[in-house]
């Protein structure tokens, strides 16, 4: 196992799912820094935005995580907020397919 990458619902105040998500990745320290998590987090992303109705993409990632920031600007996303212990990141499918 290399690592992995995943996608969660982000609920609206209902519990009903909305027309986002949150991606999050990890790989193995045997295989970092030879851009596994760029390349499935990329892909994950745009298969998850092609899918009808799923409009935006959300990540965070700690403020000293300079890996993870480094993966989220790669792959286009931007830095929306700064909170105490985490940076919140967004892309939208409009700027993801333009």
């Amino acid at each position: 196992l290399i690592g992995h990458v995943m996608i969660k619902i982000i609920p609206d105040v209902t519990g009903l799912p909305t027309d986002a998500v949150e991606i999050g990745y990890q790989v193995a320290p045997l295989y970092r820094r030879q851009g596994y998590a760029s390349e499935a987090t990329k892909a994950m992303m745009d298969w998850t935005l092609s899918q009808p109705g799923m409009q935006t993409v959300t990540a965070g990632c700690a403020p000293d995580n300079i890996a993870s920031k480094r993966v989220l600007e790669k792959i286009g996303m931007d830095l929306i907020e700064t909170r105490e212990k985490v940076l919140v990141w967004k892309l939208s499918r409009s700027k993801s397919f333009s």
